[in-house]
């Protein structure tokens, strides 16, 4: 895989805020959170940190620097990354929700490779799981693939 600066920096994104949930999985008290009680993991501020830092990283891009090869590769490694950590409850929905950050690079692939992400993301989300940024997010890939056909 093409290691971009810019995918670079999402990885390490990533990487931090893998380590801080695993790190607080490890640290949660059995009580932590138990009935509205105290703050649990769930709550902790590093969640709202890796969204401020993807948006950050994103908001300081310029549509010019990006091939469509560049923004497959990045759209790639993000739309795998929940897959990757399902076992990672404490991540796993925040990686889930982060794909509807993505929306403004779709337009910037070419229809072939919206169609090979395309398949890659109807294919690791059916239609039974999908929330609704992944719901919308097949149909901004759809639209830029051209074709008409549903999945």
């Amino acid at each position: 895989m093409e290691n971009t600066p810019l995918l670079k920096e999402i990885r390490q994104i990533y990487d931090d805020y893998l380590t801080v949930t695993a790190s607080l999985a490890a640290e949660r008290k059995s009580a932590d959170g138990l009935l509205g009680m105290g703050k649990g993991p769930g709550c902790d501020s590093s969640h709202d940190h890796f969204v401020e830092r993807i948006e950050q990283t994103f908001a300081s891009l310029t549509a010019s620097s990006l091939s469509s090869k560049k923004v497959l590769k990045l759209l790639q490694f993000m739309y795998n990354a929940p897959l990757a950590h399902q076992n990672n409850m404490l991540a796993y929905w925040m990686l889930l929700a982060v794909h509807a950050l993505t929306e403004k690079f779709i337009p910037l692939l070419s229809p072939e490779d919206a169609a090979i992400l395309f398949a890659q993301y109807t294919g690791a989300y059916p239609k039974y799981v999908r929330l609704p940024a992944q719901k919308k997010i097949v149909a901004q890939l759809q639209a830029q693939t051209g074709s008409s056909k549903s999945r």
